[in-house]
């Protein structure tokens, strides 16, 4: 039996005696339920992408607005930026005119090199600046395993990086000395004070003062400063990243022994008392935080600015 190749379709309605009756091929008459399904799936994909490029326009929205809140983040920053550095120009010229920086020795280019070193972000251990500011007396070397800071008697000496305090004491060949363990394997020695301004435990900051230069015996006053690592000596200028002081002029290492001195610990009131004007206070601003009132010397954590100065009367 063969299929058959039309097929005859009648159309009766119910009401009314006219018929309708179709003829054809199959195919034809299957012709329109394609034509459907092809735009059912037309439409279907439309919708998919009507859909999609609205989300994605939603998402765009998005991201602008989110572009156009940083973009004033950052102006803010910018203007910030702009009101910090005229601030501490201001503060730099209000130091000059106190005569603070004259009388503690304190560097605003220092200041400035900590403030830039802990905004971006020094890692524990990191050692950033040098104890003192002044020339090297002397080097690093096989024979001496440390380097020696020319300074004045009095002036101040901070801690080269952030850590704590587990030694201060004194000894007949280097005068009081104080030791920073700034991780597990990196310590800091200070020695050559005359006045240690902490505490074994305490926890100090880059920059924070720990003592002041003494006196030396048959040399200049200067701070000995020794880096350990796994408690072996190593060059300083190799793990500080501030650039190394300078050496000193020739005219002026005149009179200069050779060879490391001994400096006696001060034995007198008139030794450590290197900032003596009774009732006269010291601050030094940002991370420098001293404070010296009278024979009574603390240390401000926060390193606010003072509102008085007094006046050096020490003799080198």
């Amino acid at each position: 039996m063969t299929k058959p190749r039309s097929y005859k379709f009648t159309l009766r309605p119910s009401i009314g005696k006219k018929t309708m009756v179709l003829e054809g091929h199959v195919a034809w008459l299957l012709l329109p339920l394609l034509v459907v399904c092809v735009l059912a799936f037309v439409g279907y994909r439309t919708f998919q992408a009507h859909r999609t490029l609205t989300q994605q326009a939603a998402a765009s929205q998005e991201l602008t607005e989110e572009l156009e809140t940083l973009r004033l983040q950052n102006k803010k920053l910018a203007l910030l930026e702009s009101e910090l550095s005229e601030l501490r120009e201001l503060q730099e010229q209000m130091l000059r005119l106190a005569g603070i920086e004259a009388v503690l020795g304190v560097d605003m280019d220092l200041i400035e090199e900590i403030h830039d070193a802990q905004r971006d972000g020094a890692s524990t251990g990191e050692l950033l600046v040098w104890p003192a500011q002044g020339f090297f007396l002397r080097g690093y070397s096989k024979t001496h395993r440390a380097v020696d800071i020319a300074g004045d008697r009095g002036q101040t000496v901070v801690a080269s990086g952030s850590g704590s305090v587990e030694y201060v004491g004194s000894d007949r060949y280097e005068g009081r000395k104080v030791r920073i363990a700034h991780d597990d394997t990196t310590k800091t020695i200070y020695s050559g004070l005359s006045l240690s301004l902490v505490s074994v435990g305490d926890s100090v900051r880059v920059g924070q003062v720990v003592g002041l230069i003494g006196a030396s015996q048959g040399d200049r006053a200067h701070v000995h400063f020794e880096v350990l690592q796994d408690w072996n000596p190593v060059d300083p200028s190799l793990h500080i990243r501030q650039e190394p002081p300078a050496f000193l002029p020739e005219d002026e290492l005149e009179g200069i022994t050779p060879d490391h001195q001994s400096i006696a610990p001060p034995t007198s009131s008139a030794d450590t008392d290197t900032l003596t004007s009774a009732g006269d206070s010291l601050l030094a601003p940002g991370v420098i935080g001293m404070s010296v009132t009278g024979r009574s010397i603390s240390i401000n954590p926060t390193g606010s600015a003072a509102d008085s100065a007094a006046s050096d009367t020490s003799s080198n």
